[in-house]
């Protein structure tokens, strides 16, 4: 059991279709959502993807662009969706005791179900969860372990036992300020070159090039399970687009997660533009 801590965005959260910060600098927000090319480079790092993030020039989308790639190599390099909380689990007086924790994990995994049970059957609007003072637990079960067996299971939120402290809301931080979103196009290309001479011609991954591989949730690594809104139709890079318009990829799975990132204010915090309860 957890809760969703809200903090106060920073002048580099990602951008919707429009253009503009999904969340403005200083209002609250509870999660940062990021389109990740993960475990690039021999240290099989994660890389925020500047173009899916910021509009920005990315060579792994670029080659993705320009090779035609089957499905599965198409996945292994594509973007994933990740998401970042601030969190206050209760699973033990061990676990409270450690305060505020940050916590990533695929969308697919948390954020999507917990937009799913945040949405009120009548009259439209959705529950606050992640209010700092009427918001709810989280409650779920996690089963398996591993790269591949690990399933987040029964989300549903309970009325929470205590009150978020003071202590807590005053470590809170900008989680835009904490993540390299802007590594350099130089970076990013240097990276990912072992991966890219490992992908012959005709989208085949030759056993002397290095793969990509998914990573399961421990601690706080990745535990990515195949987004459900990532589909191959998205990879031809800017062309390919919804109805939205946005220069940048995706299709319709960009303009769903811009939707869910402007929509985030009424679902989780539920106080975007509201000053903490000391101020």
């Amino acid at each position: 059991m957890l809760d969703i801590i809200p903090w106060e965005a920073g002048p580099d959260m990602p951008l919707g279709d429009d253009g503009h910060p999904v969340i403005e600098e200083g209002d609250l927000s509870y999660v940062l959502d990021l389109q990740v090319h993960m475990n690039v480079g021999s240290m099989k790092v994660p890389i925020v993807c500047p173009f899916e993030n910021y509009g920005l020039p990315c060579p792994i989308c670029e080659f993705i662009k320009d090779n035609d790639l089957d499905k599965e190599d198409w996945k292994k390099v594509s973007v994933k969706r990740r998401v970042l909380y601030l969190i206050w689990v209760h699973n033990s007086r061990e676990d409270e005791k450690k305060g505020l924790q940050l916590w990533e994990i695929s969308h697919f995994s948390m954020e999507e179900k917990l937009n799913v049970i945040a949405a009120l059957p009548r009259g439209g609007g959705s529950i606050n969860f992640s209010d700092f003072e009427d918001g709810k637990t989280i409650a779920f079960t996690r089963k398996g372990s591993g790269q591949s067996n690990t399933s987040y299971l029964g989300h549903r939120f309970i009325d929470r036992e205590i009150d978020i402290p003071d202590s807590i809301l005053d470590k809170t931080f900008s989680l835009d300020s904490v993540v390299k979103l802007h590594p350099t196009y130089e970076e990013i290309e240097e990276m990912f070159k072992g991966q890219r001479a490992g992908i012959s011609s005709n989208g085949d991954i030759e056993e002397a090039g290095s793969s990509f591989q998914e990573q399961e949730d421990e601690s706080n690594t990745y535990d990515d399970e195949y987004d459900s809104n990532a589909r191959p139709g998205g990879r031809s890079g800017r062309s390919g687009r919804s109805s939205g318009g946005s220069k940048r990829s995706g299709g319709s799975e960009r303009s769903n997660r811009s939707s869910g990132r402007s929509n985030r204010s009424n679902s989780g915090s539920g106080r975007t533009g509201r000053s903490r309860r000391r101020k």
